[in-house]
């Protein structure tokens, strides 16, 4: 009985060690992220500085790649954001159901991004239905889970 016991015991430990450990790296990956993404943002604040307003004053014309760079720069701050936002809500709820609907959604955002953004003339149309049938399947994989009659068994 002792045996039992002292098991379970070190077993408790050992799990409260690995959250409080979890929650160290979580914490600082998200500091990471904090900082990378106010870096990019203030670099991205110069380019559109640098790129619409000094070229609209000294008359140049900005073509569709510039405004195109841009916005999969604003895209990518915007999944950035929402990545750091799912790691600290996984912290609080410890629910993987919630991980996974995060993960597909930004996935999700990303595949849409790189639509947006694609070059449609210097490319074939076998890369565009493959992207195309990705995000179906992503629809429906986040659909799924979303919706599973049995989610209580999910996030455990």
């Amino acid at each position: 009985m002792d045996t039992k016991k002292w098991n379970v015991k070190f077993i408790d430990v050992f799990n409260d060690a690995l959250l409080k450990i979890e929650k160290g790296v979580a914490v600082f990956l998200s500091s990471a992220i904090i900082f990378i993404v106010l870096i990019a943002l203030l670099r991205l604040l110069q380019e559109i500085y640098d790129s619409l307003f000094l070229n609209f004053f000294a008359g140049k014309n900005n073509t569709f790649a510039v405004y195109s760079d841009i916005f999969g720069k604003i895209i990518n701050l915007l999944i950035s954001i929402e990545f750091m936002t799912s790691i600290v809500k996984v912290l609080k709820t410890h629910e993987v159901r919630i991980l996974i609907l995060d993960v597909s959604l930004i996935t999700g955002l990303a595949i849409c991004r790189k639509l947006i953004i694609f070059d449609y003339e210097h490319s074939d149309g076998h890369l565009i239905i493959g992207m195309a049938l990705l995000l179906i399947g992503l629809g429906i994989f986040y659909f799924l889970v979303k919706f599973e009659p049995f989610k209580k068994n999910i996030s455990k």
